[in-house]
């Protein structure tokens, strides 16, 4: 079976089903993609709160040189 058969003789496609195999495929790797994405980035907010919070300037410290 095509390439073009595959993907644009999907009987009643729609934004909510799936696209045939091909489909399936872009779905499974756009879901990793998108959790690896929303893991780094909470770690990356989680260490950059820490940063922030760790080296703030306080009131009584001298102005660096």
């Amino acid at each position: 079976m095509s390439l073009l058969a595959q993907t644009c003789c999907v009987p009643n496609p729609g934004p909510l089903t799936s696209g045939g195999a091909l489909g399936d495929r872009v779905q499974t790797v756009y879901t990793v993609v998108f959790w690896a994405s929303v893991v780094l980035g909470g770690i990356v907010a989680a260490l950059l709160v820490y940063a922030f919070f760790r080296f703030r300037r306080r009131a009584d410290d001298d102005e660096p040189s």
